[in-house]
C-alpha cells in the first residue's frame, strides 16, 4: 500500500498452516484485504500429487529445498481457479518479492494492452525472441524443468504430447487476463491439477506445469516487457542489475556483481541502458 500506492483489492492466499491470528490481523487492518485458503479452492478430493524422485542430479541443497516447497509449488496451480473471475486482471507477487516503486503501471497502459488474453511473465532467460534462445540454450528449455531419470515412460508420453523445445518462464510474478485464461466451470483447474498429478514425479515444480499448459498446449504466455516503452522503468526482474534503471518488483533486493552471462544490461537493450561499467557491484535500491 505504501511504496506501491496501489488501493485496490489485495488477495492475501495462504494454505491453512499459515498464523492465522497474522492473517487477520492484516485484513483488520488492510483496504479491501481478501483473505482466501487456497486449499479450499481445489475439489474435496484433490490430494497432494507424488514428490520429485530421490538420487536425482540437481543438487542437494536444490533438492532439499524443492521437496520443502512442494506443498506451495502445487497450490500455486489455485490461482486459476473460477474464484479469480471477480478481477479483470491478477497481479501474483510471491511473498518475498520486493516492491521498490508504485506498481501502477501493471494495471494500465502498454501492460494492461499487453496482457489481453495472455499471462506475462519473464522467461527463464533474457532473450528478444525466446524460441530462438531455446534452440540455443537447451537449458532454458521446457524440457529442462523435467527429470526424465525419475520416470523415463510419463517422460516419454509428455515428450509424445507435447513440444518440449519451448522456453519456460517464470512464475514469481505473473500478470494474467483472467477471462481469458480461466474457465467459469473451473475445468482449467482441474486440467492443471490433473497435469500436476500426472507429471509431479518429473516435474522440478510448478513453473513446469505452468509453462507447459499455458505456453505449450494453450500458447496464451508471452513475455513481460523488460522494460516499459519510452523509459527507464523495468516492471519485474530477479535481481536489479541495471544501475540506473527503475524496477518495480525485484525478487531480490540486492544486485549481484555479474549476470552468469556477464552482461548487465538485457542484450535487445543494450544501447539503451548505460555503460556496463555503471553496474558493476552490488547496490541496494
Amino acid at each position: 500500500r505504501g511504496t506501491g500506492r496501489y488501493a485496490g483489492d489485495v488477495v492475501v492466499m495462504h494454505d491453512g498452516a499459515a498464523a492465522s491470528h497474522r492473517l487477520r490481523r492484516a485484513q483488520a487492518d488492510g483496504n479491501h484485504v481478501v483473505l482466501v485458503n487456497a486449499r479450499s479452492l481445489f475439489a474435496a478430493n484433490v490430494g497432494m500429487p507424488p514428490l520429485l524422485c530421490y538420487g536425482v542430479d540437481l543438487g542437494l541443497r536444490d533438492m532439499r529445498k524443492r521437496q520443502m516447497a512442494r506443498r506451495a509449488y502445487f497450490l500455486k496451480m489455485a490461482l486459476f481457479s473460477r474464484f479469480w473471475l471477480r478481477w479483470q486482471r491478477v497481479l501474483y507477487v510471491d511473498a518475498a518479492c520486493a516492491i521498490h516503486r508504485p506498481v501502477g503501471a501493471f494495471f494500465g497502459g502498454q501492460l494492461w494492452a499487453a496482457s489481453k488474453g495472455r499471462l506475462l511473465a519473464n522467461p527463464d532467460e533474457w532473450n528478444e525472441q525466446p524460441v530462438r534462445d531455446a534452440a540455443r540454450q537447451p537449458n532454458k528449455q521446457l524440457a529442462a524443468q523435467f527429470e526424465p531419470h525419475c520416470d523415463e515412460a510419463a517422460f516419454a508420453a509428455l515428450s509424445r504430447s507435447a513440444t518440449l523445445g519451448d522456453v519456460s518462464f517464470q512464475s514469481t510474478l505473473m500478470l494474467y487476463d483472467t477471462a481469458a485464461l480461466i474457465e467459469r466451470s473451473d475445468a482449467t483447474l482441474g486440467t492443471l491439477t490433473r497435469l500436476y498429478h500426472a507429471y509431479s514425479r518429473i516435474a522440478s515444480g510448478d513453473q513446469a506445469i505452468l509453462s507447459l499448459y499455458f505456453h505449450t498446449l494453450r500458447r496464451q504466455y508471452a513475455a513481460l516487457p523488460y522494460r516499459l516503452d519510452n523509459t527507464n522503468e523495468v516492471p519485474y526482474d530477479f535481481l536489479p542489475v541495471v544501475r540506473g534503471a527503475r524496477y518495480i518488483v525485484t525478487a531480490w533486493r540486492w544486485g549481484w556483481l555479474k549476470r552468469p552471462d556477464r552482461a548487465c544490461e538485457p542484450p535487445w537493450n543494450r544501447s539503451l541502458w548505460r555503460p556496463r561499467r555503471s553496474c558493476e557491484a552490488p547496490s541496494p535500491l
